[in-house]
């Protein structure tokens, strides 16, 4: 009986101690963030009629909003789904002379490892990778807008801070995204139009997460 009763007591233990961890082989955790972040770009504009092309390089300030569902593989791993739509902040344009605006909605999967999970805090490292639909829109008086898909990336590092299921997080990540073969409507005879877009960069974002099960 002492036998039993002691083996009864371990696993009533060991339960109360996955129970008190932030990530486990079973989670769900749905997450909603904002975040910011600095592109390095190269930009890549064709003029058809001259067959001529120029590049442009520059800094380029982007923020986008995503949604991540991640599920845990097991204790320590997580693989999930996430969709992100981006904003890109564009200065007067020296090749089209234009005031341009772009974004993107990407779409892909998330694989983290979940370093440190404790019942209040879980920090992990990952990287994101998918496809991503990109639309740039000259601004030119005639509606000339280029689009075309490209492949997006990120490794980051993340900090979960829980109250019950419910917490608050700190992102760092690193995108890269690169859209070739891009192709435009409506261009006027003679007009740059881009046709090549490659970032990389540095950003950082907060929100909030809901751990289910």
């Amino acid at each position: 009986m002492k036998k039993h009763g002691a083996i009864i007591i371990a696993l009533v233990l060991t339960q109360l101690v996955s129970a008190q961890k932030s990530f486990y082989s079973g989670a769900f955790v749905l997450s909603a963030n904002f975040g910011v972040d600095g592109n390095l770009t190269n930009q890549h504009y064709f003029n058809q009629a001259e067959n001529n092309a120029q590049t442009l390089n520059g800094t380029v300030a982007a923020s986008n909003f995503n949604i991540t569902g991640e599920f845990g593989l097991l204790d320590w791993l997580g693989l999930g789904v996430i969709a992100r739509v981006d904003k890109y902040y564009l200065n007067n344009n020296e090749v089209t002379n234009t005031m341009p605006n772009a974004g993107a909605f990407d779409l892909g999967g998330t694989a983290n490892i979940h370093f440190l999970r404790f019942k209040h805090f879980d920090l992990l490292g990952g990287y994101d990778i998918g496809l991503s639909q990109f639309t740039y829109h000259l601004n030119n008086g005639i509606n000339t807008m280029v689009s075309g898909s490209g492949m997006w990336s990120d490794i980051h590092a993340s900090g979960r801070f829980y109250f019950g299921r419910f917490g608050v997080n700190l992102c760092l990540y690193t995108p890269t995204i690169s859209y070739s073969g891009l192709k435009s409507s409506n261009t006027p005879a003679g007009e740059y139009v881009v046709n090549y877009w490659k970032s990389t960069g540095y950003g950082a974002s907060v929100g909030l997460q809901y751990r289910f099960f």
